[in-house]
């Protein structure tokens, strides 16, 4: 049965080659394919690690022209995020205290490194898992600063309430649509841009959208700083937390109020139209039944009609 080897590139900071050959000797008791490079000095390690990328630095704590300590600072410095251990065979248990707090992932005695294997896998596990957790705080960052930024630019009023209805958000749109400025709208109440004869109609839309059974979409009068009524369009969402709980409420609103105004007119417009066409059709009706009324009178009287058109049957 064929043994599975795991890769792993390795930088030593190390002064004598024989304690770094102890050390890979060790490693590939742990099934691993080791490619790696031995070094000694500020110089050589920066230059190392500007080379190519690396799982693990180990380092000696005392050299004669490096150290430990020294080799963690360069790292740390580099910006790259690598388990750092510490292999030596002078190092005191105060020295060990100050390597740890100083960000040493670990420390050993070269006189212990059966322990080796265990402290790498360990140490490479929890890198990986740090990683990941930076790789997802860094796309939550970025999902944060587009959504914030969309928010920013959108030309709809874009507000945020908590689940008591106070602001906790209110972007440029809303500004020019209610007039009022961020700093005087959060902690608002949402019942300051909506007028009192609602305040009762609108408490059953925000508890329907609290509790998640509707009212995502309405159309509502709201009044603005300087007092006027406009209609507004709201498209209203409401924040989930992790429990399924409602948290928080967003809304999406649009001033409609000039399209209201043309849907006024263009009704007014239809209204007068139909007014004037049942006017029409009245006085038709009307001269319609005098024609008949003199039809008849002259046919009485044994003369023909005077309006063939009004006779009964006949084509209008």
């Amino acid at each position: 049965m064929s043994v599975v080897t795991k890769p792993l590139r390795c930088l030593i900071v190390e002064d004598a080659e024989d304690d770094a050959v102890l050390v890979l000797r060790q490693l590939r008791t742990g099934n691993y394919d080791v490619t790696w490079e031995r070094v000694d000095t500020p110089e050589a390690m920066r230059a190392a690690l500007d080379r190519q990328p690396w799982d693990l630095v180990l380092a000696d704590y005392k050299m004669p022209r490096f150290s430990g300590l020294a080799a963690l600072e360069l790292l740390r410095a580099s910006g790259l995020d690598l388990p750092f251990i510490m292999v030596s065979g002078t190092m005191g248990e105060d020295q060990a205290v100050a390597a740890m707090k100083a960000g040493a992932d670990d420390y050993l005695m070269k006189g212990r490194l059966a322990h080796l294997v265990v402290a790498v896998e360990r140490e490479l596990r929890n890198a990986a898992e740090r990683r990941e957790r930076n790789q997802v705080a860094a796309e939550l960052q970025l999902s944060q600063q587009r959504l914030s930024l969309h928010v920013e630019q959108t030309p709809l009023a874009v507000i945020e309430f908590d689940l008591t209805g106070r602001v906790q958000q209110w972007n440029p749109a809303a500004v020019a649509t209610f007039g009022f400025s961020r700093e005087e709208a959060i902690g608002q109440n949402w019942t300051f841009i909506v007028p009192a004869a609602i305040h009762g109609q609108l408490d059953g839309v925000w508890a329907a959208i609290v509790s998640q059974r509707g009212g995502n979409r309405s159309t509502n009068e709201n009044v603005t700083k300087d007092g006027r009524t406009i209609h507004c369009e709201w498209f209203n969402t409401p924040l989930v937390g992790p429990d399924g709980r409602t948290i928080g409420v967003a809304s999406s609103i649009q001033d409609v109020s000039e399209r209201k105004q043309a849907e006024t007119r263009t009704a007014e417009q239809l209204d007068e139209l139909r007014r004037w066409h049942d006017a029409l059709l009245g006085r038709e009706g009307r001269v319609l039944e005098v024609k008949k009324e003199v039809n008849a009178l002259r046919a009485r009287l044994g003369e023909p009609p005077s309006y063939p058109s009004a006779v009964e049957g006949s084509e209008p």
